[in-house]
């Protein structure tokens, strides 16, 4: 009488790949731009709000760095359903630390602010 393990197998897949579908942003000269989930109403949760913001903040990533740190407000509510833009701003460059300041914006207001911190892999040579 309940629903089918594989249908329930396909339905979470489907979301799954619906979420990671919005953590594709497109490129547009100096920014990305990308879409919020209309799935919650009218507000988007605040993590998914992050989640987007740090997908494109790893797409300006300098090469061979990762993310190590990041520090977020939140402005205004996300909107479901809408075009987010995001653009950043080099805070500083360095050889093995960069420092990124992004903003998600909505109809040309910041919603999120987000400042990130990458770094290179480095070599650690231990002395034993």
């Amino acid at each position: 009488m309940g629903v089918d393990v594989t249908d329930r197998i396909a339905q979470q897949q489907a979301a799954v790949d619906e979420f990671l579908d919005l953590l594709r942003h497109e490129r547009r000269g100096d920014t990305w731009v990308g879409r919020t989930p209309d799935w919650y109403g009218p507000v988007v949760f605040g993590g998914v709000g992050l989640a987007l913001t740090i997908s494109a903040a790893c797409g300006d990533a300098p090469a061979r760095s990762r993310l190590h740190s990041l520090h977020a407000h939140f402005l205004r509510p996300v909107h479901g359903g809408q075009e987010i833009v995001f653009s950043s701003e080099v805070v500083k460059a360095g050889r093995t630390f960069n420092l990124h300041r992004f903003t998600a914006s909505h109809h040309d207001k910041p919603v999120i602010t987000m400042t990130f911190s990458f770094t290179s892999d480095t070599v650690v040579y231990v002395f034993g």
